[in-house]
């Protein structure tokens, strides 16, 4: 067999397999455990986290022939090795980006309509679905509403915000989460250990996880890179910072200390000398701020924080960014490190050491600061403010849906929680109240029910981070202080569904949306025009089409 790249070859295939994503593989399992299959999924997430994995784990186990105990594909039967393989007719990739047109989703709406070769169902997934152009939505649309019984599709996408409104309440939503730092070091050593690669040190590993952010893809690739680089060798730090265009951290310590002592001489060679090496700027400012930012936390803990390296941190933090846009990015951050190691940034500082002087003395009398620190201040003072010339503006936060106290909206809920947390907003959709509440402990116990159709949507929701974090936005939304906000939620019996005349928000939507095409059709056939029309061909126009 060729060779395989680490990402490929250590690709999951299995739920249990899967890194970092729990509650997305507990979703899909329990809805292979309770045979409630939604017919369109939307797996949302940064790249390489396990949208393509996961569907294609999924559509092994919807048509594996001997699937486990425990709801996990055989990988050995026919169905399994054809997906494997890319060889099955009932399972399809399909790119976003490059079939993006009207006549690719025509086409494959046609084939859905053949029955699979084998096994209950034929899966489409199409990767980077926000691609497609709003003709090819529009024309996927009504069979995504109500596509064949044996037809599933699965949606993958990193940028849902991108997405019609449309298609998403067609879909279940599922989002993935950045995959944590331990847990991707736990992965490259692992995969290190079989592969046998060896590290100079724990402190390679860690940049490696730290440069993955949050992707597993990206981790290993870089590992794949740092391996072929190192031709079989111990990985080195020197190696590493050299092979992903980083200044050595030794450099870099360097400079952080020019900065504190105040020696402008020696920090401006460091810097020249980094920029001679090809360094990337905007990764050499942002190690300049961890290595300042490790030195604050060591501080803290050792009870000695700096004030003036939390000063330093705050100024350069703030200033970095518009120095990289800059016209000439490389000699104002040199100007703007060259002021602070000579003292421009002590304005704070002196501010800060006033309120530490001996509080006996008599508070009338002119605090005396050296003249030297004064003219610091001074100089200080006219750089911030052409520094604050130079600061982008903050965005304008979006109105959120108007609240009034002694009532409550889940609808306006809902529409709160969109701009902060619009996976748990499109979800709750799929339910609506059962009952609200105050309890005795002054509580207010909002329960959400959920069909039985929504059984994913609810065990989404019994993650404890998932239901932790929605209670805090729901205290916010109500805003109350004399009330803890509480929130539970409750898969409804068909007696319960029955007495409560229980109806969820996206069957109400949907039921409006069809009453407004009837309005729309009556509105056209009492039309004076359409009318005209009709006694002059002396017929009656049968069929009647929204344009959507």
């Amino acid at each position: 067999m060729s060779y395989q790249v680490l990402a490929i070859k250590w690709r999951p295939k299995l739920f249990k397999e899967v890194i970092g994503q729990e509650h997305v593989t507990r979703s899909l399992v329990n809805s292979i455990r309770t045979k409630n299959i939604a017919h369109a999924y939307l797996l949302a997430g940064t790249r390489g986290v396990g949208k393509t994995t996961l569907s294609r784990i999924y559509a092994k186990a919807l048509n594996c022939k001997n699937l486990s105990s425990d709801y996990e594909p055989c990988l050995k039967c026919s169905s399994c090795e054809s997906i494997e393989n890319s060889t099955s007719l009932n399972y399809q990739e399909i790119d976003g980006a490059s079939n993006n047109g009207v006549e690719h989703i025509r086409a494959m709406i046609e084939s859905c309509q053949y029955l699979p070769t084998e096994g209950e169902y034929k899966i489409y997934v199409i990767d980077e679905v926000h691609m497609l152009s709003n003709n090819a939505f529009n024309a996927l649309l009504k069979t995504l509403e109500e596509p064949p019984k044996h037809v599933i599709f699965i949606f993958a996408t990193t940028n849902p915000e991108k997405l019609l409104e449309t298609v998403v309440s067609r879909c279940l939503r599922l989002d993935l989460r950045s995959v944590s730092q331990g847990s991707l070091v736990e992965i490259v050593k692992n995969i290190s250990k079989d592969e046998n690669i060896t590290f100079e040190n724990d402190e390679v590993i860690n940049t490696i996880a730290k440069s993955g952010n949050g992707s597993i893809r990206d981790t290993l690739t870089l590992l794949e890179q740092l391996k072929s680089f190192s031709n079989g060798s111990v990985i080195t730090e020197e190696s590493l910072f050299y092979s992903m265009g980083l200044a050595n951290k030794t450099q870099v310590e360097s400079i952080v200390n020019c900065l504190i002592s105040g020696d402008e001489r020696k920090l401006t060679n460091l810097y020249k000398n980094i920029l001679s090496e090809n360094i990337d700027l905007k990764s050499f400012c942002l190690q300049i701020l961890e290595v300042i930012y490790e030195k604050i936390q060591k501080g803290m803990e050792d009870n000695k924080a700096s004030k003036k390296l939390i000063s330093i941190y705050k100024d350069l933090s703030k200033n970095f960014s518009w120095m990289i846009d800059s016209i000439a990015p490389d000699e104002i951050i040199l100007i703007k490190m060259q002021s602070i190691a000579l003292g421009d940034n002590l304005a704070e500082e002196v501010v800060l050491e006033k309120n530490s002087l001996d509080k006996s003395k008599d508070t009338n009398k002119p605090i005396k600061v050296e003249s030297k620190i004064l003219a610091s201040v001074e100089k200080s003072e006219v750089i911030q403010k052409e520094v604050q010339k130079q600061e982008i503006k903050p965005e304008k936060k979006k109105e959120e849906a108007p609240k009034k106290k002694g009532s409550f909206s889940y609808r306006n809920f809902i529409t709160f929680l969109k701009t902060k947390r619009p996976a748990s907003a499109a979800n709750l959709e799929f339910g609506n109240v059962f009952s609200l509440k105050k309890t005795e402990e002054n509580n207010l116990e909002l329960v959400i029910g959920f069909k039985e159709d929504s059984i994913a949507i609810y065990e989404y929701f019994q993650e404890e981070d998932v239901r932790k974090s929605l209670e805090i936005e729901f205290q916010n939304f109500i805003d109350r202080s004399d009330l803890v906000a509480k929130i539970k939620t409750k898969l409804l019996n068909d007696d319960e569904i029955a007495e409560k005349k229980f109806v969820a928000i996206v069957e109400i939507d949907e039921g409006r949306q069809e009453k407004t095409d009837n309005e729309k059709i009556s509105e056209f056939k009492s039309n004076s025009v359409i009318l005209e029309a009709e006694k002059l061909f002396n017929q009656k126009i049968e069929d009647y089409k929204i344009k959507r």
